[in-house]
């Protein structure tokens, strides 16, 4: 199952500037794979790094969260809505490279 940009904004709670999942590409039974688009003028990388442009590590997590909860919701049918998924722990997290303006 492919989701974009809009049918994602009806499934989580975010909107722009801070809904870091452009689409999905895959949802299987316990898995999800879904991407976000950076840009240059993306807000955060006009600060972070000043001459080495890199989105932040929490961002990035943020990024992966939402991806999560995406997966979440859909699990629970059409009540979704109805309930507020709060993460309340990141066990762990390993960057193993940078995100530039342009990845995806």
């Amino acid at each position: 199952m492919e989701l974009n940009k809009e049918q994602i904004k009806e499934i989580i709670p975010y909107q722009e500037p801070f809904l870091f999942v452009d689409g999905v590409e895959e949802i299987g039974e316990n898995t999800i794979s879904g991407f976000y688009q950076t840009a240059i003028d993306d807000y955060y990388f006009k600060g972070h790094f000043v001459d080495f442009p890199i989105m932040p590590g929490v961002l990035v997590v943020e990024g992966i969260a939402q991806t999560g909860t995406i997966l979440l919701r859909k699990k629970m049918g059409e009540g979704h809505k109805k309930n507020h998924l709060l993460a309340y722990q990141v066990r762990s997290a390993q960057f193993y490279k940078p995100v530039f303006p342009g990845d995806k």
